[in-house]
């Protein structure tokens, strides 16, 4: 296919991409593409994408990239052979076609990241129905598509399957998207307007719902009238691997491609899931918690290291004493917020994410639920959490972040001399102890934005995921001038964290 790049103005689509130096990448013509280390096992990639849609529509911009490693699922980047290094975003062309028609009209509305791979939604009203396209490892069923044939997705493309196609999901609009490792879910409502705004999933994909759990959680029942009526109950699909239950299917399959239609889920009625590597958290409309899925490291809260292939109710006296009004998981190790204020968690704790552990062969592998101490929060009420692989983040009202966990990789954004194992770390944003507004965290990096719109990270950047050139590890928070000027060209509403790549969605909203 021709190698071209230009702008496309009006109703058309622009991208923008920021490539390590020492990548050389051909990509086709397509839609919201990007490579990234272990993406399809390959080598470098460093890509900002954006579409710029002249109408109240949202646009991406995509950032990713690694150590260059050879592979066949090089070159594919789409600015030929001939460029060594981009750092200021650069345009790419995309293909115009009818099943990127969402895309085209910058109508994807939610995005989420895996370890590997990408993937992003939004409504097609003339199908009436929430169409959802792909891009990266495909090994695990991550993509949907392909039934074990299709590897990886060079290009962005349609995820289609039975269920995505079915007449059960017209109607229905994505209220959640969110990722594991390597599995997948999303949660569908029935909705009379166009959802057009993003939920952060979180982090895994999503990581941001602490705001709109506190607001809401005078209205946690508000759905349960539901639950009997097939017609109105969410509908929750879970896909990709699952080996170990995390999809909470009661039959055994490795992979699950087809999204599996989770009916428990659905009847118990769902608010929000959060994913770690090999397990699964749901938070339901009555406060309470499910899991399912591994248990090595006590994952699922129920004091066992029994996995559960379907959800169940975890058994644990403090969590049945508290109305839990949101969760983040980690890799190995979950962090919920109670309706009093106060911080649950429970998992694997070697790094001492949930608690001081002693250092030693398997100290805190196993953690049973416990209270976080808070302590240093004193009164401040809490209105976001957050979880990376092996660190818990707090986000209080009054703008002040804080962090415990590993600190290897910078992940608690504070130097090494001063920083504290097992207890929350004030992190310090800017000189001038700037305050936070939302933060999201996962992997081995941070991003937070201020309340005055400025952006700042800490962590792993080995690989541009804070869109710096210099690849270090910033023990301390640094300001992302790339993402400030994006941020103030195209409002950023939503970023997700990957291993080695990020992806931001952005509005057309001029400020």
């Amino acid at each position: 296919m021709m190698k071209r790049h230009f702008y496309i103005q009006k109703n058309k689509t622009l991208f923008k991409s920021l490539i390590h130096p020492s990548s050389s990448h051909n990509l086709p013509p397509s839609f919201y593409f990007f490579l990234s280390r272990n993406k399809f096992n390959c080598g470098s990639s460093n890509i900002v994408i954006t579409s710029n849609i002249k109408n109240n529509f949202n646009r991406g911009y995509y950032y990713s990239s690694s150590s260059s490693t050879p592979s066949q699922y090089l070159n594919k980047v789409g600015h030929g052979l001939d460029e060594t290094k981009i750092v200021i975003p650069k345009e790419i062309e995309i293909e115009e076609d009818d099943r990127n028609r969402v895309f085209n009209e910058g109508k994807i509305n939610k995005i989420t990241t895996g370890t590997t791979y990408s993937i992003f939604s939004g409504y097609d009203e003339a199908k009436d129905r929430q169409v959802f396209y792909g891009c990266g490892d495909n090994r695990d069923a991550q993509l949907i598509i392909g039934n074990g044939k299709i590897q990886a997705l060079d290009n962005i493309e349609l995820l289609e399957s039975p269920t995505l196609k079915s007449d059960e999901i017209k109607g229905k609009q994505l209220k959640q998207l969110v990722s594991g490792t390597y599995h997948n879910a999303c949660i569908l409502n029935d909705n009379t307007s166009n959802n057009n705004n993003n939920t952060s999933n979180n982090n895994h994909n999503n990581n941001n719902n602490s705001n709109n759990n506190n607001n809401n959680n005078n209205n946690n029942n508000n759905n349960n009238n539901n639950n009997n009526n097939n017609n109105k109950s969410p509908l929750i699909l879970l896909w990709g691997a699952s080996n170990s239950g995390q999809i909470g299917s009661p039959e055994y399959n490795r992979v699950q491609f087809d999204p599996y239609n989770n009916k428990v889920l659905s009847e118990i009625g769902i608010k929000k899931l959060s994913m770690g590597a090999t397990f699964t958290m749901a938070l339901s409309n009555n406060c309470k918690l499910y899991s399912f899925g591994s248990s090595t490291f006590n994952e699922l809260g129920n004091g066992d290291n029994f996995n559960e292939r379907e959800p169940k109710l975890i058994d644990n006296q403090l969590l049945r004493d508290n109305q839990i009004i949101d969760v983040e998981c980690g890799f190995f190790h979950t962090v919920a917020l109670t309706s009093d204020n106060k911080i649950l968690t429970w998992g694997r704790n070697q790094e001492s994410q949930c608690f001081p552990v002693t250092d030693g062969t398997g100290r805190g592998s196993f953690t049973n639920v416990q209270y976080l101490d808070t302590t240093l929060l004193g009164d401040s009420k809490i209105i976001q959490i957050g979880a990376s692989n092996l660190n818990t983040y707090i986000l209080d009202e009054n703008g002040n972040i804080y962090s415990i966990g590993s600190n290897d990789h910078g992940q608690c954004g504070v130097e090494k001399s001063s920083f504290k194992k097992g207890v929350l770390n004030k992190v310090k944003i800017g000189n001038e102890d700037l305050k936070v507004k939302k933060f999201y965290s996962r992997f081995k990096t941070v991003i937070v934005e201020t309340t005055n719109g400025r952006f700042f990270g800490w962590g792993s950047n080995f690989d541009h995921q804070l869109a710096l050139e210099t690849r270090c590890i910033y023990f301390t928070p640094v300001e992302l001038n790339n993402l400030n000027n994006l941020h103030k060209d195209y409002n950023i509403i939503d970023i997700s964290i990957s291993l080695s790549h990020c992806i931001s969605l952005n509005s057309n909203f001029q400020k």
